[in-house]
């Protein structure tokens, strides 16, 4: 069985000397892997907010190329990334040189997230969310194909282009996806009917 840790990168007790400590002792005690969450932003709502922990949280992708230059075998995973809230070739770019950097180490979580707050931010209808994630995995393993590479999709396109550096591992790092259906509706009047988390 391989274990991981979820490094330090929300909260008030996050700082770069903690994440990178946290990273080297999971590497020296054997950990397969460690990984970064994302939290684009911290709303100020009425509704019940976020715990304090979320008000700061460094950037995932960033995190982990400082986590890169100070490891060697322990993997580098996103847990997960909201994938509709990026640009797909902006994001293949940054996790083909990712692990590069890391000669192969990173694995790719990506979800279709549930805050309104940053899908608003993001100028991305809330709506859409499931279809995004699929076309963007979809134009993340386009991107990551050998050169020339193109991708026609509903939200994105890739033109025919050279799109370089591809990844270390062939075919690019394995992705891993964390998303719910939609929970149903009881048919109660107020009932949830598109909500996920």
């Amino acid at each position: 069985m391989d274990l991981g840790v979820d490094l330090l990168t929300s909260g008030p007790h996050a700082s770069p000397d903690a994440i990178v400590r946290m990273a080297e002792e999971a590497e020296d005690l054997g950990y397969a892997a460690v990984w970064t969450h994302e939290r684009q932003l911290y709303p100020v709502t009425d509704r019940p907010p976020l715990p304090d922990y979320y008000r700061t949280t460094y950037e995932p992708v960033d995190t982990l190329a400082f986590v890169a230059a100070r490891t060697t075998r322990v993997k580098l995973g996103t847990s997960v990334l909201t994938a509709p809230l990026h640009d797909p070739i902006q994001l293949a770019r940054r996790l083909a040189t990712l692990d590069r950097f890391s000669h192969g180490r990173v694995i790719v979580g990506l979800g279709q997230g549930w805050m309104r707050e940053e899908y608003a931010a993001a100028g991305v209808p809330y709506r859409e969310r499931g279809a995004r994630l699929e076309e963007v995995v979809a134009a993340l393993r386009a991107a990551w194909a050998p050169d020339p590479v193109s991708y026609e999709g509903r939200y994105h396109r890739i033109p025919p282009a050279h799109l370089d550096p591809k990844p270390d591992q062939p075919g690019g790092p394995r992705i891993l996806i964390g998303a719910a259906p939609p929970r149903p509706s009881t048919g109660r009047p107020g009932s949830p009917t598109g909500s996920t988390r």
